[in-house]
């Protein structure tokens, strides 16, 4: 089986989100939906996801910005 990170997981963020519409529904009485949580749920790994690309890039400019030395040939 392949791994994965634990906040890539959409089993984890499914469990958040329903303990979030568990906490939603005994503050408001409204319950989330079905389609709502998977929305949510999608939403959450796609901006993670964008959060760890953009690091990535911001890290290899920065790198490359304050580098000393050339990269040799």
């Amino acid at each position: 089986m392949e791994s994965k990170k634990w906040y890539l997981s959409k089993t984890i963020w499914g469990a958040i989100v329903l303990l979030v519409g568990v906490i939603y529904n005994a503050v408001t009485g409204q319950m989330i939906s079905q389609e709502e949580a998977d929305q949510a749920i999608q939403l959450i790994i796609t901006v993670i996801q964008g959060v760890i690309d953009f690091a990535g890039i911001a890290l290899v400019v920065y790198g490359r910005i304050t580098a000393k030395t050339a990269i040799a040939k």
